[in-house]
């Protein structure tokens, strides 16, 4: 018994645990992605915001939408990207209410885009998308909404 220990000892003893560069850049990135940020609401927020306007300057700059570049972006940033768009029934009662929002209006206000919290580990960031009528006046045509995860949020702020 005392040999098997003492040669299992002298194995991992030989096997020196060095790492490669490689390995060691890889750990050390792994460690990051792991570290405790404190995030204040107004740079959550903020990058929510960022994040949610580079996204959806992707998607406006392909007209009309594309499914294969929406499927592409939501799996390499774990994202939702949605259309939200007056009576529509597959939209949560939240969205609902955020269409709404941007349909009612008497004044001929500016719509902008938005962030709201869904939860405790969600954001939605909305962004109007408007049509010109043959008047030259301009109608709330649908929203673009993405879901962002509040990790890959936090993930995105560069220290």
């Amino acid at each position: 018994m005392k040999t098997i220990i003492l040669a299992t000892f002298f194995v991992l003893w030989a096997c020196g645990g060095t790492l490669t560069d490689e390995q060691r850049k890889k750990l050390k990135e792994g460690m990051e992605l792991n570290a405790i940020k404190k995030v204040s609401d107004a740079q959550l927020t903020e990058a929510a915001f960022e994040m949610g306007r580079s996204l959806a300057a992707v998607l406006e700059k392909s007209s009309p939408i594309d499914k294969k570049l929406i499927d592409s972006l939501e799996r390499r940033f774990k994202i939702k990207i949605l259309r939200l768009q007056p009576g529509d029934a597959m939209l949560l009662e939240f969205e609902k209410q955020i269409v709404e929002a941007y349909t009612t209006g008497s004044d001929p206000i500016p719509l902008s885009d938005n962030v709201q919290r869904m939860g405790t580990d969600t954001l939605l960031y909305t962004k109007p998308v408007m049509k010109t009528l043959p008047g030259g006046s301009v109608q709330f045509d649908y929203a673009i909404g993405i879901h962002l995860p509040r990790k890959q949020v936090v993930l995105s702020i560069k220290d």
